[in-house]
């Protein structure tokens, strides 16, 4: 089977399988690149919040992305980078209570300070970055997989803030509001889970 036929059919199978339950486990056979490239889609976490980031950054570009996505950027290839060196250990919940606060200001719909911008995109990037550390197979090649994270999640946050900066209109601004109160609510749900593992 062709490596882009097998990488699909990875993508459709995944979340079904019967596998280990562990959130960072690779998808055998595409390699760890690619297994890299799709961390950010596969843990629903991460996907939530780089979602609800490009969103708050792209909603009014480009004042709000002009430092957002840069500090973005930066701030998750050294989390990532830091991942190799440094074992740094960050709680479940910080990842969907982010999300809940990015998803309630997008879905808000009001500009805010540049300054709050640039908190998002740094509080993204680091935990983010921190919490996509290779294991497993992975582990072998830890500087192949954490280059397919750092281009897998940028490519979530400038695609969906792309999206989000072309709604100019009102029913597309709509749209990306609801999309940000869907992603607060869905990160609330997530983090309720976390909570109860704490408790």
């Amino acid at each position: 089977m062709r490596p882009l036929r097998r990488l699909a059919l990875a993508c459709l199978v995944y979340p079904f399988g019967t596998g280990t339950s562990c959130a960072h486990a690779p998808i055998e056979g595409i390699g760890t690149f690619y297994n890299g490239v799709l961390h950010p889609v596969l843990v629903p976490s991460h996907l939530l919040l780089l979602i609800a980031t490009g969103c708050l950054l792209g909603q009014f570009a480009p004042g709000s992305s002009r430092l957002g996505l840069p500090v973005f950027l930066v701030s998750l290839c050294l989390a990532l980078a830091s991942t190799v060196y440094i074992g740094m250990a960050v709680p479940d919940w910080t990842l969907p209570a982010a999300s809940v606060l990015a998803g309630t200001v997008v879905a808000v719909g009001r500009p805010t300070g540049n300054a709050i911008y640039v908190i998002f995109a740094l509080a993204a990037g680091t935990l983010v970055g921190l919490t996509s550390a290779p294991d497993g197979e992975l582990a072998a090649a830890p500087g192949l997989a954490l280059v397919g994270t750092a281009l897998g999640g940028a490519a979530i946050v400038i695609v969906s803030g792309g999206v989000a900066a072309v709604a100019t209109s009102d029913w597309p601004k709509i749209a990306i509001r609801v999309l940000g109160s869907w992603i607060a609510a869905s990160s609330l749900m997530i983090l309720a889970f976390e909570w109860t593992k704490i408790a």
